[in-house]
């Protein structure tokens, strides 16, 4: 039995980039620091835009939950996975149900600081320059900042804010809403049969790498 190698590039998502990994001695390789303090070298790109062709959800015992994106452009086939406990996927999910396979996209992640506050997610645009959505928030400007409407079964923070019990339990919450939802839409609208056999090398040598929790206020929407 032969069967033939995948030219697809694999990428992850930390540190604000979409981070292919390479080795130490690779003159574009960016060094970085995980967590648990443990080096990590990859090219790093600040976008990648293409026809979105798939994506794939998984548990895996390692490296945890995870979503997949698979990306082509031309003759480049690239494939980004987001860790699903990181703002990234949190974004990534509240978009998944406004995607259409065999459109053209081009993805963002965005980490920097703003006014004292960290500003982490994962932007998502058409080929006509325009931001998709989140399918479950509407912002509207105001005087006073941005009003926030709750769309398509969005739960509603009651808690106190500086109760971080509480805001964990209820990003929990979310996060299986989120991907309770982005599921039942993918198993509809995208398939992925077809990457199964590239997937394992990519899980094994790369993984998640970074992990950036999402239960903070500052994703609180009210």
């Amino acid at each position: 039995m032969k069967q033939e190698s995948s030219n697809r590039e694999w990428h992850s998502v930390g540190f604000g980039k979409i981070r292919r990994k390479a080795r130490a001695d690779d003159p574009k390789a960016v060094e970085r620091i995980l967590n648990n303090g443990e080096k990590t070298y990859a090219i790093e790109y600040n976008c990648i835009g293409g026809i979105l062709d798939g994506i794939r959800f998984k548990d895996d015992e390692r490296y945890g939950k995870s979503w997949t994106l698979f990306v082509n452009d031309g003759d480049e086939q690239y494939a980004i996975q987001v860790s699903e406990n990181t703002r990234y996927a949190s974004d990534l999910m509240k978009r998944i149900p406004n995607l259409v396979r065999g459109e053209w996209y081009k993805f963002t992640p965005y980490d920097f600081e703003k006014d004292g506050k960290r500003k982490q997610g994962f932007s998502i645009k058409t080929a006509d320059d325009q931001p998709v959505d989140s399918f479950y928030e509407k912002f509207t400007k105001t005087e006073d900042g941005w009003k926030v409407e709750l769309l398509n079964g969005m739960q509603k923070y009651e808690g106190d804010s500086k109760d971080k019990d509480e805001l964990k339990i209820y990003f929990m919450r979310v996060t299986k809403f989120l991907r309770d939802k982005a599921l039942a839409f993918v198993g509809e609208h995208f398939a992925y049969e077809k990457h199964k056999d590239a997937l394992q090398k990519f899980d094994e040598e790369i993984g998640c790498e970074e992990n950036v929790p999402i239960a903070n206020e500052e994703n609180i929407p009210f």
